[in-house]
């Protein structure tokens, strides 16, 4: 500035008094004034000249609210959700960054920004984190412009980001009176403390901004099958062998396996040593419903109990009632029976577990009757808990599980029907199949970018060869705990009545199987290996990286 330069004119008695000289350095200088316009009395002032500088930076919302939840995760710093905040919303995907000078004075052109990716501190494992790549994040972001910014009068200046929507992405924003000041800024990787850095060392804590760490949202819509009906097989009784003493086999009108919707795959006694779905169920016989537990197990036409079959009988003459032991044989229209028959009975009544039968003939242990194949009612029932449903999945491992992944689950989605028909066994593992079980009314949005959202739903059992029925073999015979209707498909089903043949263990149990199963919606694989292994080879509870680092690069589950 040259000698006796005009910088500016005050009207007395107008505000404001300060007067901002711009394009000098900080320094002392001699203000020269002239007061009056008649009386032009002439003043000078030594005064100091301070050029403005930034005292903050911080990250503020759209709506003006500076971003204060803290990210619990490693690193610290801020926490931000840029999802939708309603199915049919806009994404809150946009943050303000705000830098404040002293003093407060309107500052034209002044401030500078630059928004860098910082270190991934949850991990430094390649899979999720390559410490020699130049950035971390699995997203795409668009920064502030680079052109400065003035300042308000009040000393603000603002500038606005479109955030990146995966989860994990991490920012810090630099503010700077000058562009050449970012000639040598950059993050530092690896740095657990996401620290931005310059040749002179740490940017100023004044200059930059705390880390900002993505968020998203999981919502979850929770379903149950309705109660379980129809789990039992009915029919007749057309052979009874066994034992002297007791019956151990009974032949039924039924096949087991291809009578059966869906037909029963499981191996049984009619070709191996698997003793087939209704191994440890029970049996009731006759119209008087006389029951038999813990079956030894079953083939294609018959159950077969080692310990016996509970048939009473008695004979009804006239008036009198004989009990005559039990029903050891039935073959053709002849029944066996325990008890010593000291008199005739033609023409009396037979009564197997209540079922009436006309006697044509007796000897002392056989007893024939008038029908041609005397068939006895029965209801055949597995080891199956009929009471576990309707209620909801177990979900509370859901937040342990998928906090290092940076992911909230929510609950909170309207849900008009959360009760959807009972399904006793699924035919195979097609998405056709599997799919139509669910009543998911939220799935408008299951393929949002932008509203995350799934669907979890307690079931019963999975395919027939797959529902622990028998248990005596599981190399043959195992059990699926549950199932997604496709990989980064809907939503998953939990077989509850599986479940709950399986003793939780430190691995597995129904919470972790709900984390399981929805860590599949998300594409991870049993080969991720951690939470992700199949149940009998899981040694760990928590995700990996490598399905950490899918959940976190995926556009939608």
């Amino acid at each position: 500035m040259s000698l006796h330069t005009n910088i500016a004119t005050v009207t007395a008695g107008a505000t404001p008094r300060e007067v901002v000289v711009h394009g000098v350095t900080n320094d002392t200088a001699t203000i020269v004034a002239w007061v009056g316009a008649t009386n032009q009395w002439c003043h000078e002032k030594l005064v100091t000249i301070t050029t403005p500088t930034i005292t903050s930076v911080q990250w503020i919302q759209t709506n003006g609210i500076a971003v204060s939840s803290n990210n619990p995760n490693a690193g610290g710093g801020l926490m931000f959700f840029p999802d939708s905040p309603a199915p049919s919303a806009a994404p809150s995907n946009q943050v303000r960054i705000r830098a404040v000078i002293t003093p407060p004075v309107n500052w034209p052109n002044a401030i500078h920004f630059r928004v860098f990716d910082v270190d991934d501190p949850s991990s430094s494992d390649p899979v999720l984190d390559n410490e020699s790549a130049a950035s971390d994040n699995k997203g795409t972001h668009t920064p502030p412009p680079t052109a400065p910014v003035s300042t308000d009068t009040n000393g603000i200046a603002e500038v606005t980001m479109t955030l990146s929507m995966q989860p994990g992405d991490n920012f810090r924003a630099v503010a700077a009176t000058s562009a050449a000041f970012f000639n040598d800024v950059g993050p530092r990787h690896p740095d657990p403390a996401m620290a931005v850095t310059n040749n002179a060392g740490l940017i100023p804590a004044n200059q930059i901004t705390s880390p900002l760490t993505i968020w998203r949202n999981l919502h979850v819509e929770l379903d149950s099958m309705a109660a379980v009906v129809s789990n039992d097989v009915r029919g007749s009784i057309t052979n009874i062998s066994g034992t002297a003493s007791a019956a151990t086999n009974l032949t039924l009108n039924v096949n087991l396996r291809t009578g059966l919707n869906p037909p029963d795959t499981s191996p049984n006694l009619s070709s191996t040593t698997n003793r087939g779905r209704f191994e440890n169920g029970w049996i009731r016989i006759g119209t008087n419903g006389v029951q038999t537990t813990n079956l030894f197990g079953n083939g294609d036409n018959f159950v077969r109990n080692s310990g016996g079959f509970n048939i009473p009988a008695d004979i009804v003459s006239g008036s009198t009632t004989t009990t005559v032991g039990q029903v050891v044989a039935l073959s053709g229209s002849t029944f066996t029976v325990t008890a010593v028959l000291g008199a005739s009975y033609t023409g009396a009544t037979l009564r197997v577990a209540g079922t009436a039968f006309a006697i044509t003939g007796n000897t002392a242990s056989n007893v024939t009757v008038s029908a041609a194949g005397p068939q006895i009612p029965f209801t055949l029932h597995d080891d199956d808990n009929d009471t576990i449903l309707p209620r909801n999945p177990d979900v509370s491992d859901l937040a342990r599980a998928f906090q290092p992944a940076y992911v909230l689950v929510t609950f909170g989605l309207t849900n008009p029907t959360p009760i959807a028909p009972f399904v006793l066994n699924f035919l195979n593992d097609a998405v056709a199949t599997l799919r139509p079980a669910f009543r998911f009314d939220n799935a408008a949005t299951e393929a949002s970018t932008t509203f995350w959202t799934v669907y979890v739903i307690a079931a019963y059992q999975m395919e027939t060869f797959e529902d622990n029925d028998p248990v005596a073999v599981p190399a043959l015979e195992g059990a699926t705990l549950g199932i997604v209707d496709t990989m980064n498909g809907q939503g998953a089903l939990i077989f509850l009545e599986c479940l709950r043949e399986f003793p939780p263990t430190p691995t597995v149990s129904e919470a972790f199987t709900v984390s399981h199963e929805v860590g599949h919606l998300f594409n991870g694989a049993h080969s991720d290996g951690g939470l992700m292994a199949q149940s009998l080879s899981r040694t760990n509870v928590n995700f990996t990286p490598t399905t950490l680092n899918r959940i976190r690069a995926i556009p939608h589950p």
